[in-house]
Parts: structure tokens; C-alpha cells; sequence
């Protein structure tokens, strides 16, 4: 007599992710490098991760700017997408910034390409940097 194995059905994000991958979570700070800027604008918060590899933060600037951004995404292995949406209460602008990037094997600090779409300066590229 043969017996059948029955398998659940297993959602794909939950085989990319290994219980040994460590997740985006905590406090970071957020650096990003926007082109036509000089500076590196610098913001902090926090990421609380989700199911299957998703994250949500919030993450606040206030020099040389004064902006408030919420953060969402997903992480799968060493790779993320973000996406934001943020308002820059100095000067009323608003904006998304969506982009991908490399989580360092520890899940300390990640890095990568972002798009911006900004409401007042129009579109232009940034590379983030999220640390410690």
C-alpha cells in the first residue's frame, strides 16, 4: 500500500527568507545622498518588520530640513525594496522615493538606489545609506 504525502502550500517570500536571515528591525539612521545636494541628509526612526519579509518605519529630519517620512518595503534575502513617502514641513514639498538595495548579513546597515519624485524640485536620483 502507498501512502500520499500531502504538502501545504508554502508562500514564495517565505522561501527566500531562511530563519537564519536576520530582518531590518530597530533603530537605524537613514542617510541619503541626493543629487544636486552637497550634503548628506541625515534622519532618524525605526523599522518594525511584518510577515513574510515587509516593513514599515517612520523616520524624521530636522536639519537642514524639517521632514517626516514613513517608510514600508520588503526584504528578501540580502535585497530590499523601499518605498516612501515623505513631507518636507520647511518648506511644504512633498514626495515618494522608491528604490533597491543590498541588508548587510547582519541586518546593521543596508544600502542602495533610490528615484525621487518630489513635488517641488521634480524628479531626480539619491543613494541611501541605513546604519547604526
Amino acid at each position: 500500500m502507498r501512502r500520499l504525502l500531502a504538502l501545504a502550500p508554502v508562500p514564495v517570500a517565505a522561501l527566500l527568507l531562511t530563519a537564519d536571515q536576520p530582518l531590518l528591525k530597530g533603530e537605524y539612521k537613514w542617510a541619503l545622498a541626493v543629487a544636486g545636494l552637497d550634503a548628506e541628509l541625515i534622519s532618524f526612526g525605526a523599522i518594525t518588520p511584518g510577515e513574510n519579509g515587509s516593513f514599515q518605519g517612520k523616520f524624521t529630519m530636522e536639519v537642514p530640513f524639517i521632514v517626516e517620512s514613513q517608510v514600508s518595503g520588503r526584504q528578501w534575502g540580502d535585497s530590499v525594496e523601499w518605498n516612501v513617502t515623505y513631507t518636507d514641513k520647511s518648506s511644504s514639498c512633498t514626495g515618494t522615493m522608491k528604490g533597491k538595495g543590498l541588508v548587510a548579513d547582519t541586518a546593521s546597515k543596508a544600502s542602495g538606489d533610490l528615484s525621487v519624485q518630489d513635488s517641488c524640485r521634480g524628479a531626480t536620483d539619491a543613494s541611501f545609506r541605513l546604519f547604526r
